[in-house]
């Protein structure tokens, strides 16, 4: 029986609407009052959520289940379990750090390759994700949301002036996002690519000298081959999080003297500056793709 099954069936049941208020029963049917419906609260189960079930168990490791607006089920973790993902979180940006030389190495001799081979062209996405930390994008959301990124890329979002290769095209929730790359290698290849017809820019030529379309899946393949570990496309971007929030809290610098309200409004503009350029929400930025040590290393100073 799955999280979902278990609280749907045996957890605390979420009932009424949004704008005239929620109450809170129990599988047999008892209403939730007191200690239990202070804990209920203290969670934030999102308003919009549906079918939401919540865990009797105060130390349960899923607390809350229920589906958002676009019908995905998504999940509320005890606090022990989010701290724990966390410093794992942690820990694998160092990790992810200290292959980054391997992985420079390995793509910079793929690029020095004859034609539209595998490697080269996979050397090129992995360069542009190493510099502008892009989504690696779907076809599911190209084509149902009209949102793109680095492998659904199609002609019109990319222009190639000399060594610059900028990029022009909706990401995520439509948001316009705008990069610009200067680098002679990939500058070459997008080129190339842009030569051969088809509907989308990245592609490489197979065994077959078939051309195929780099996906998602192929990105992540090459990776795990040039860092030598189950790394993702979306670690790039973690690790671009992380690093762009911590150089500018440097920036602002720590006076020992200066009251924590006015470092929290530091962090909040470090991240809001870090949203910018990942083209995130300050909030899903702030969750999904900055280590949490570096926020509360300069909060507590």
């Amino acid at each position: 029986m799955t999280n979902i099954e278990r609280l749907q069936t045996a957890g605390i049941r979420r009932l009424g609407k949004p704008d005239r208020g929620f109450r809170y029963v129990t599988a047999a049917g008892k209403k939730m009052t007191g200690a239990d419906l202070e804990r209920i609260n203290q969670l934030r189960i999102p308003p919009a959520w549906t079918e939401v079930a919540i865990n009797a168990s105060p130390n349960g490791r899923v607390q809350a289940v229920g589906k958002d607006v676009a019908g995905r089920w998504q999940y509320l973790y005890h606090e022990s379990h989010t701290r724990r993902q966390e410093l794992r979180k942690f820990q694998r940006v160092i990790k992810f750090a200290e292959a980054l030389p391997k992985m420079r190495a390995t793509v910079r001799r793929h690029l020095k390759q004859p034609g539209l081979g595998r490697e080269r062209v996979l050397a090129s996405v992995l360069r542009i994700l190493s510099t502008c930390f892009m989504r690696p994008g779907s076809q599911v959301y190209a084509s149902e949301h009209g949102s793109y990124g680095i492998a659904t890329l199609r002609p019109k979002h990319v222009k190639v002036k000399g060594d610059t290769i900028e990029f022009h095209f909706p990401g995520k929730s439509g948001v316009r996002q705008y990069r610009i790359v200067s680098d002679r290698e990939v500058a070459r290849v997008i080129r190339q690519m842009l030569k051969v017809p088809a509907r989308e820019v990245f592609k490489y030529q197979n065994d077959d000298a078939e051309y195929v379309d780099v996906k998602r899946r192929h990105i992540n393949e090459y990776i795990k081959e040039v860092m030598g570990s189950n790394f993702s496309a979306k670690d790039f971007r973690i690790w671009a999080g992380t690093l762009i929030c911590a150089c500018a809290l440097a920036r602002e610098g720590i006076d020992v003297t200066e009251r924590r309200p006015l470092r929290k409004r530091k962090v909040v503009q470090a991240v809001k500056e870090t949203a910018r350029v990942l083209g995130n929400t300050p909030a899903v930025c702030r969750s999904s793709y900055i280590c949490p040590e570096v926020v509360d290393g300069f909060e507590h100073g």
